[in-house]
């Protein structure tokens, strides 16, 4: 009977203990909700206080975190300040706004391209490349035709990455705009996006008044294989000028003409290492050209450069074919063209280039040591892992940034110490984000706690980017 008891006893025990976790949980994840409540709170008191009375950094800075926090009340703070009187920023708002590529705000972005500050069009030039529809057409067409050169390059470079929908702006340049630079760029764009269907616009500027745009024109026309400029193409080879002689027998050789390839082949011969760097750079632009013996001598031409462009070249067109050539060329005594012909071999599955890669995380070059350690996140290298570790603590920005990328796609949790130290301790705004946004993958919602003791920090951009990465946590 007393055993019966204390069964009892013991059961009614258990329950309440049951009870009693329950209730703690519970109370517990109140307490959390609340405290990330209060946080998001203090954040947002933050950020709203620097863009109004911080300096032209911080506030760009606070205009930069809110890059990925959702929510109306972002985009009002962004919007507020793409109409700043301060240039930085406002370029920061309208580089964010475009980052989120949402059509209410395409009117603003278009607002910008005629800004009195050139850098605030160069923003916006590139934020249009966000967005996919057909109302940023008219907005890429004033950008193309900005007075300012480097705005144009940008608006190009939006045109590429949209793709074969900017044609008609691009066939309406080439015909219509005034200045040579334009015409010459937007025969080059044609060509970069595939369009196909302006060929009969490049046939017309085969009759262009500039030498510079029918030979574009050319170009491009042979890379669709069209042979309507081939007189043109051959009298551009012919010139002494290399911005189109090597080009142009590159096209020619596109088109069937492979016997102008001996003028690129002679050009290697050349004492003048910027011809025969332009001669093998030319090569880049072919898909239907047996260029593979010139680039495999390339490989051993006593310039850095030349062979720096040639592994360039391969890297780009490579196949398996091509992994003898490529094994070779780790022999090679240029660091770059060792790492890069290890990274290519990489992404034709030769695996056993990894250890030559590892070798990279420790060269003197930190592109090299960079490109080292993205590519062995990208294989998911987890041998790696603690070579790339190290890293972290690069003095390098951009060494340290594929590090901490590598971290994240390696999912090493082991690693979020390390990113932390860098987030406390850097003061380049681009790094610390970026540390911030590892801390969440690697750590998820653990990582609030991290980002609550660095809004007591001393530094302001540790502040600001802590404060983003909160609401960037607690808004989701």
């Amino acid at each position: 009977m007393e055993n019966v008891y204390k069964r009892k006893c013991r059961s009614v025990l258990q329950i309440l203990l049951l009870c009693l976790a329950m209730l703690y949980n519970a109370l517990a994840r109140q307490q959390t909700t609340q405290d990330a409540s209060t946080l998001a709170e203090q954040a947002w008191r933050i950020l709203e206080r620097t863009m109004n009375t911080g300096n032209p950094a911080e506030q760009e800075a606070a205009v930069l975190a809110l890059r990925e926090v959702p929510g109306q009340h972002a985009k009002l703070l962004l919007r507020s300040a793409a109409r700043s009187s301060s240039p930085q920023k406002r370029a920061a708002a309208i580089r964010t706004l475009g980052a989120f590529g949402e059509l209410p705000d395409l009117p603003l972005i278009g607002t910008a391209l005629t800004d009195s500050d050139s850098w605030v069009r160069m923003t916006a030039a590139d934020a249009l490349s966000h967005f996919q529809n057909d109302q940023v057409l008219p907005l890429l067409q004033r950008a193309i035709q900005d007075s300012d050169p480097r705005v144009v390059t940008v608006a190009y470079a939006s045109v590429e990455k949209i793709g074969s929908r900017s044609t008609p702006v691009l066939v309406d340049a080439l015909g219509k705009a005034s200045q040579e630079a334009t015409r010459w760029s937007a025969a080059g764009a044609l060509g970069a996006v595939k369009a196909t269907e302006a060929m009969s616009a490049l046939r017309t500027a085969l009759n262009d008044a500039s030498l510079k745009v029918r030979t574009e024109a050319a170009i491009v026309l042979a890379q669709f294989g069209d042979r309507a400029g081939q007189e043109v193409l051959k009298r551009a080879a012919e010139v002494d000028d290399l911005t189109f002689k090597h080009r142009a027998a590159a096209a020619l050789c596109e088109i069937g003409e492979t016997g102008y390839l001996k003028i690129i082949n002679d050009a290697l011969d050349w004492p003048n290492e910027r011809s025969r760097s332009s001669a093998i750079v030319a090569l880049g632009s072919t898909s239907n050209c047996p260029i593979r013996p010139i680039l495999v001598r390339a490989l051993s031409n006593s310039s850095g450069s030349v062979r720096a462009a040639a592994i360039d070249v391969l890297a780009r067109i490579a196949k398996r074919d091509d992994i003898p050539a490529l094994r070779n060329a780790l022999g090679n005594d240029y660091e770059y063209v060792r790492v890069k012909a290890a990274l290519t071999l990489a992404s034709l599955g030769d695996l056993s280039v990894i250890t030559t890669m590892e070798n990279g995380l420790s060269s003197r070059d930190e592109t090299l040591r960079g490109r080292s350690a993205k590519t062995l996140g990208e294989l998911g290298s987890a041998k790696s892992t603690l070579l790339i570790r190290n890293l972290i603590t690069d003095p390098a920005s951009d060494v340290k940034l594929a590090a901490i990328d590598a971290m994240v796609k390696l999912k090493d949790a082991g690693a979020a110490a390390a990113i932390e130290d860098v987030f406390t301790s850097e003061k380049r705004g681009w790094v610390i984000q970026a540390a911030a946004n590892a801390l969440i993958s690697l750590r998820g919602n653990q990582a609030l706690w991290s980002f609550a003791d660095a809004l007591e920090s001393n530094e302001s951009f540790t502040r600001i980017y802590a404060a983003g990465a909160i609401l960037k946590v607690t808004q989701n």
